[in-house]
């Protein structure tokens, strides 16, 4: 076992370039920069992986700025990007529902698709499980804006493309 700092600092010699450590990174994940680190290896493996190895337990992250390793906690890691998606074919959709063996007949909305994606892409991210993210519904463009991480919006992205892809399948095989 040794202090994060110095193990960070042993890695920063052997790679020759510099650490920093974001000390308010840290405290968001409860970490510091004495919190003990080991790691046991029995053979070579990449400076990528070794960080990961040491940084994930604590929830912190390696961003590379500038040719400088920075070490900061996960939320400050990920920056948040806000893009809108159109959900135009997706709104105002029959959809079966089965409500106690009786098959009902609903149309999608903004809400329903909301709570799909909030629920099922990354669930802690949303602000509603007191992460970063949000998603909202903006009808004159008949669209959602998401305010997400990168790989959150990669996720909404594969759902939303996923549900497009059933709607123009459901759409090719009406009109036959």
């Amino acid at each position: 076992d040794m202090p994060l700092d110095q193990a960070l600092q042993t890695i920063a010699k052997q790679l020759e370039t510099n650490v920093v450590i974001d000390p308010e990174g840290l405290a968001t994940e409860g970490a510091l920069r004495s919190t003990p680190v080991s790691l046991d290896l029995r053979q070579p493996i990449s400076a990528k992986a070794i960080l990961q190895l040491l940084l994930e337990p604590l929830h912190l992250k390696y961003l590379i700025e500038d040719g400088i390793i920075r070490v900061t906690g996960q939320q400050a890691a990920s920056p948040v990007f806000v893009v809108m998606y159109d959900v135009s074919d997706l709104i105002g959709l029959p959809m079966t529902t089965d409500s106690e063996n009786s098959a009902e007949v609903k149309t999608l909305d903004y809400d329903w698709l909301m709570s799909l994606i909030s629920t099922t892409v990354a669930p802690e991210s949303w602000s509603q499980a007191g992460g970063r993210g949000d998603v909202v519904s903006f009808p004159p463009k008949q669209s959602l804006v998401v305010s997400n991480s990168q790989s959150v919006h990669d996720e909404v992205k594969d759902l939303l493309r996923q549900l497009h892809n059933v709607v123009k399948q459901r759409h090719s095989e009406v009109h036959r």
